[in-house]
């Protein structure tokens, strides 16, 4: 499960990425709920959202629900989901060299190590 702050351009993309993997169940985390991105993130493939600022019963409920199959939703997000107004479909697919740089996030490659494998061992300090 990942969960993804979907506030700038680009992260439809890492959105949409993600959600087309049978292994990945994503949840959009999104700034003050708002609609929009909400929409655009369960078009591109999100399992859920959430606002950055929803409270501890609200990210339990999301996430028990995700992890289940289910999906928690504000009732206007639903609306927005069923309505004629919504986009058809989602925006640009990534380019592969960013989806291999997600899939070596995923395993656990750090911005410092891609750094070092960059510039140099010398050149960046480790990381604690």
């Amino acid at each position: 499960m990942a969960a993804s702050q979907v506030n700038k351009p680009g992260h439809s993309k890492f959105v949409a990425t993600l959600g087309k993997r049978p292994t990945a169940t994503l949840i959009a985390v999104i700034e003050h709920g708002d609609l929009a991105p909400s929409v655009r993130a369960l078009s591109s493939g999100a399992a859920g959202v959430m606002a950055r600022e929803a409270d501890l019963d609200t990210v339990r409920l999301v996430l028990a629900a995700a992890t289940s199959s289910h999906s928690v939703l504000p009732v206007e997000v639903t609306q927005a989901l069923i309505s004629a107004d919504r986009p058809s479909r989602p925006g640009p697919a990534p380019a592969e060299a960013e989806i291999a740089w997600i899939r070596q996030m995923a395993r656990g490659l750090t911005a410092a190590g891609e750094a070092r494998g960059v510039f140099g061992t010398n050149d960046v300090p480790p990381a604690p």
